[in-house]
């Protein structure tokens, strides 16, 4: 499709600014989380024939507090994967004019990449990516004071490390770059793998496991038929901020929404307990949390192209609602046009009329007086 701009959040945004005549003749614009440009969002949003599109970052379930009607005016279209997500965002939205249709069901591109190739390796990899916290990011001592640093550092100990170690479980852990500049911190061993951002790609697909808090992560593992194991280490961290758009209303929302996924652990000893019971199985998904996957995902592949094509069918439908509103509006003048016309013809008629009137009084008038003469002459 031309003249769509999609935003990835790697900086480009902000170049854009200096292209307005790219600007100016954008269809669709397409922007995920990482990528919100207030900047850009406020010029694209005064374009009459410009689509917004908001491509979340991961599933909104679990991202719930990034909804981009938060901080933004609202978007044309929202990218959503499934019929469920669709109406839980929906339940979930302020009752805006709108917001109505606002959601149409894509899914993510980079589920195109997710394939499960976890058969290559002979051993038990299990994927570890954690979240962030921005509330942590206000000096070291807050940090050391949070749950989610102690629980943390806990998880990674020597002793829970040789429990995966005893069940043939490596850990391969994706740190948040905030904790990878305190790795020293972490007495992990040899057991456990940190691995770069450009690595993850490659492990989502060939781990046979994942473990999080609230990362969307967690979804690349269930479209694969992965186990995924929850847990937060800091749910009742009181110095975590749960008024906090990035913090604590998606903490929340992780713990409100469970109903809606599985494999919840309280403890880390409830999760390393899970973790190798899942092992001995050799990682089996069950067919029923298979289908509660599933249901996430209406489509299974070819995604940028559902995406492109439900962008096309949008603008199509603008174009058809703006031509049908256009022709609304020229019916509706002609119609004041005609109104009028008949308006003026038949104030044309009466005064047609009024001035025959005028005629014949004056023309009766005018033999009045020449009766009332011939009278008097002829006395």
């Amino acid at each position: 499709m031309k003249d769509v701009i999609v935003l990835n959040g790697n900086g480009e945004d902000e170049e854009l600014l200096e292209h307005d005549e790219v600007l100016a003749r954008c269809r669709a614009f397409v922007q995920e989380n990482a990528a919100m440009n207030r900047g850009i969002h406020d010029w694209l949003y005064q374009l009459d024939d410009c689509r917004l599109v908001f491509l979340q970052h991961g599933i909104a379930a679990i991202n719930i507090s990034e909804l981009t009607w938060r901080y933004f005016p609202p978007f044309n279209d929202m990218n959503v994967s499934s019929k469920r997500e669709k109406e839980l965002i929906e339940s979930l939205m302020p009752k805006q004019p709108w917001s109505k249709d606002l959601c149409f069901v894509a899914g993510l591109p980079r589920f195109d990449q997710c394939r499960d190739l976890s058969s290559e390796l002979d051993d038990n990899y299990v994927f570890v990516m954690f979240t962030w916290r921005s509330s942590l990011e206000k000096g070291i001592d807050k940090i050391h004071r949070s749950l989610y640093w102690q629980n943390l550092i806990k998880f990674f100990s020597k002793e829970n490390i040789q429990r995966f170690r005893d069940n043939g479980i490596k850990l391969i852990v994706a740190l948040h770059h905030h904790i990878q500049n305190r790795v020293a911190d972490f007495n992990l061993g040899e057991n456990v793998k940190f691995i770069r951002q450009e690595e993850i790609k490659y492990w989502v697909c060939h781990a046979k496991a994942c473990i999080t808090d609230c990362s969307s992560i967690s979804f690349d593992f269930m479209f694969q038929h992965k186990p995924t194991f929850y847990w937060i280490p800091d749910k009742d961290d009181p110095y975590l901020d749960m008024n906090d758009a990035d913090d604590g209303a998606k903490v929340q929302a992780a713990l409100g929404l469970q109903h809606h996924f599985y494999n919840i652990c309280k403890t880390p000893d409830e999760l390393i307990a899970m973790t190798c019971q899942y092992a001995k199985h050799h990682f089996q998904l069950e067919a029923e949390k298979c289908a509660i996957a599933d249901s996430f995902f209406k489509y299974r592949s070819d995604f940028s192209f559902h995406i492109y094509y439900q962008i096309e069918q949008r603008l199509m439908l603008a174009e058809r609602k703006k031509s049908s509103d256009l022709s609304s509006q020229l019916k509706q003048a002609t119609e004041m046009i005609l109104q009028k016309e008949g308006q003026i013809q038949r104030l044309n008629k009466k005064k047609a009329v009024h001035l025959r009137v005028i005629r014949l009084l004056a023309y009766l008038s005018a033999l009045l007086l020449i009766a009332l003469l011939y009278s008097l002459f002829a006395v």
